[in-house]
């Protein structure tokens, strides 16, 4: 199962990267998880997309498409959206939607403030997953033009019909994100 998650995650970045004229890669490290995730933006003017994969120790699987407006305004900068999500959930899985978006705030040239948060309703979910959570708030700090180290506090949870609420993700993480 772990090589069908990592071929369709492979196989999304390599048909997308085509979309766009930018792409990023970013990574998030957490006691409980990995997160990876390709960013492809702008597509047109003010659009971007992004796929990613959260893999947990514990047998916890999501992958998401999201596909967002960007909008800027002074120093604060975000998008909206939606993410089409796929979870395995031990012996649960099934897919679904979810809405939400990023805001990022400016404090100077080096260092700004980030929050996100999806939800994903039982009403737009299928198979044996019911719901979805995402929540994340941190700070970037710009090492280099194209390279930006993160630390946040976040949590990603998926209810399932017969596990209940599980959460795939919960705490504080280190990430990496680069531009090319």
């Amino acid at each position: 199962m772990k090589k069908t998650v990592f071929s369709v995650t492979l196989l999304s970045i390599l048909v997308g990267g085509s979309w766009a004229y930018a792409d990023g890669l970013s990574f998030r490290f957490s006691t409980d998880a990995i997160a990876i995730a390709y960013n492809l933006y702008p597509i047109r003017d003010q659009g971007s997309a992004e796929f990613g994969w959260v893999h947990n120790k514990n047998d916890r699987d999501v992958l998401t498409a999201g596909f967002f407006a960007n909008g800027q305004r002074d120093q604060l900068s975000g998008r909206l959206g939606a993410k089409a999500y796929w979870s395995k959930i031990r012996k649960d899985e099934g897919a679904g939607l979810a809405f939400g978006g990023d805001l990022n705030f400016m404090i100077n040239e080096t260092v700004s403030l980030f929050a996100k948060a999806y939800w994903g309703p039982s009403t737009i979910a299928f198979g044996d997953i019911k719901g979805y959570k995402e929540g994340q708030l941190g700070a970037n700090i710009q090492v280099f033009d194209n390279s930006i180290v993160a630390v946040s506090y976040g949590s990603l949870r998926i209810k399932t019909d017969a596990y209940g609420q599980e959460t795939v993700d919960d705490g504080l993480s280190v990430g990496l994100k680069m531009q090319f």
